[in-house]
């Protein structure tokens, strides 16, 4: 968070918030190099992190709408696309 103190979801919809949690864009699973690997984490606040984690318990399947850019149109997230 150091890197980047905001979280990167809320940035993606025009908010300003502050991250509290740093998350693993992949579950690492064990996988050492996975969990040390700064391409593999990205800031999130509580709320995001949460709404992540219910999303990866239910099998993580496709893209997770995380909410509605200004312009109205859906910004999405998945772990091989990441934001868009």
């Amino acid at each position: 968070m150091a890197i980047e103190p905001l979280c990167e979801w809320c940035k993606a919809l025009d908010i300003v918030e502050i991250a509290t949690d740093v998350d693993h864009v992949r579950r690492p699973n064990g996988d050492a190099v996975l969990e040390r690997d700064m391409r593999n984490l990205q800031s999130l606040c509580k709320p995001h992190h949460s709404t992540k984690t219910r999303w990866e318990d239910a099998g993580g399947k496709g893209t997770l709408t995380i909410g509605y850019g200004v312009d109205g149109w859906p910004v999405t997230w998945s772990p091989e696309t990441g934001l868009q």
